[in-house]
């Protein structure tokens, strides 16, 4: 597994705590990026190591669809649980493209930060099938910070937790457009007939 040493601070989006209903009728595919800063007061280095879920909310207790996580005692460091891959196979393979395992040095500022694609409805046709069964999904994303003894994922303690609590509802609903009668004064539609001499 690589693990980076990282001595400057990326620049990442800004983060959104409330997405609210998103269709995604014409994703190939749903990036989900969750970054943090730590810092090492120790004098020594430090591996910490990013747990990453995301939690379908249902009234009768949340339903697991992901999760990545860094300790070896879990099943990790690795994608240990993915709902899409149970149900259709290896069209729902997740793309992690960020490890969430960093050395971090004393003294050092560093963000943690963790990246994955989950097939979106355009990426196969078992995906599109599968999003067309489920209708509507409301998510948690839970985001943990682990202190790790080996990059291999050994646990030693857990340094702090977050939860964003119905962040985003996915849907297949297609896209609400309104046709105009009138724009600037201009009436709709409009017709425009031309010669090509050449």
């Amino acid at each position: 597994m690589a693990v980076r040493s990282v001595s400057y601070l990326p620049v990442y989006p800004r983060s959104h705590t409330k997405i609210g209903k998103t269709s995604v009728l014409h994703a190939v595919g749903i990036n989900v990026a969750v970054g943090w800063l730590v810092r090492n007061d120790g004098t020594t280095p430090g591996i910490v190591g990013m747990r990453l879920r995301m939690e379908e909310e249902k009234l009768l207790g949340n339903k697991d669809w992901f999760e990545w996580n860094p300790r070896e005692d879990r099943g990790g460091p690795g994608l240990i649980q993915n709902y899409m891959y149970e149900k259709i196979g290896a069209a729902g393979v997740v793309t992690v493209s960020s490890v969430g395992i960093l050395i971090v040095q004393p003294g050092e500022l560093v963000q943690a930060f963790m990246s994955w694609e989950i097939p979106g409805p355009q990426a196969s046709q078992a995906a599109y099938d599968f999003w067309k069964a489920e209708a509507e999904v409301t998510f948690d994303i839970k985001v943990e910070l682990i202190q790790l003894g080996t990059i291999t994922g050994e646990f030693v303690q857990n340094v702090i937790d977050h939860s964003f609590d119905n962040v985003i509802t996915i849907t297949m609903a297609p896209t609400s457009f309104r046709p105009l009668d009138v724009w600037e004064g201009v009436k709709m539609p409009i017709l425009n007939i031309t010669q090509r001499l050449s």
